[in-house]
């Protein structure tokens, strides 16, 4: 997932099974727990230290052909959050592109 910002800013994220209630900002400030462990929810944060900046984030162990939600707070050396962003995405199939 690539995420831009314009000001100097800490993201805040979770990556969880599609259908995961929006958490709180606390939860993945604190980087969980989960409530439901069955949810296989990943958290990190980034800090960004220029504005008009774009990252990246990378994720392990997903599973193939599974709906996922990534939750995303940003929050700026005021202590302003953003509203949340999120974005469903399913992941490919382990055969694609290899036939």
């Amino acid at each position: 997932a690539t995420i831009a910002t314009s000001e100097i800013c800490m993201v805040y994220y979770m990556l969880a099974l599609a259908g995961t209630v929006l958490p709180e900002l606390s939860e993945i400030q604190s980087q969980g727990p989960a409530p439901y462990r069955t949810t296989q929810s990943q958290y990190g944060v980034v800090q960004v230290m220029s504005g008009q900046s774009q990252i990246t984030l990378n994720f392990d162990n997903l599973v193939a052909e599974t709906p996922y939600v990534i939750y995303v707070y940003l929050v700026d050396a005021g202590d302003n959050v953003n509203t949340s962003i999120s974005k469903t995405f399913t992941t490919l199939s382990i055969f694609e592109g290899k036939f």
